[in-house]
Order: structure tokens, then sequence, then C-alpha cells
């Protein structure tokens, strides 16, 4: 996922850069918080020592501010698309190239749980 978030940023056109990144930010906001219900479920498993705890921190303050985020994204993308409407398929290309990353990314970690001699 990494290469390709590099990739994108860096090498596609703007269009599909956008779509990528508010695709991104779309699911981070979501994770984040289901990320920061189950560190704190599970704190002792992970070994944080309380509420204070860094990893914890972390994710609250995501939780905070990823719908900032994506409203801005959001703001970003519709005002690219009102100057130059013709980037709305790159846009789409982008969030596609995101979503189908985040998918190959869940399927790989499904198959390495699923095997138990693999962990």
């Amino acid at each position: 996922m990494g290469n390709n978030t590099h990739r994108m940023y860096r090498s596609e056109f703007l269009g599909e850069a956008l779509g990528f990144h508010l695709a991104s930010e779309m699911t981070s906001s979501r994770e984040f918080q289901y990320f920061l219900e189950g560190f704190k479920k599970y704190a002792r498993e992970y070994g944080l020592v309380d509420e204070e705890d860094p990893v914890l921190a972390f994710f609250a303050i995501h939780c905070e501010v990823e719908p900032m985020h994506v409203a801005t994204g959001r703001e970003i993308v519709i005002s690219y698309l009102e100057k130059n409407p013709g980037i709305a398929p790159q846009a789409m290309r982008g969030a596609m190239a995101f979503m189908d990353g985040f998918e190959h990314m869940f399927s790989a970690l499904n198959r390495r749980l699923a095997d138990p001699q693999s962990l």
C-alpha cells in the first residue's frame, strides 16, 4: 500500500492523486475509531499502560481530526472539478486504486491469519 501511495502522489495525474487521497481520508476517518475502540478494549493484551498511553493518544487525536481531513479533501476535489470537470474519471480511478489496494491488503492479512503455520 505504501508503494502505491508514493506512486499515486508522485507520478499519476492530479485527479487520480486527489481521488486516492480522498478515499484514504474517508477510510481513515472510520478505521481510526475502530482501532481506538479495539486498543482500549484489549489494552492489556497490547501492553498499554493506561488511558494516557501514547498509542491511545495517537488514535484519539486522529479520531478528532480525520472528519476535518475528509471535509477539506472533499472541498478540494469539488474545487478542482468545478475548474476542470474532465478530471472526474481520474479522481474515480484514484479512489478505486485506493480501495483495490485496501482490499488486497486485508485479503492478504486474512489469508495470513487463517493459516496457523504462518504465525
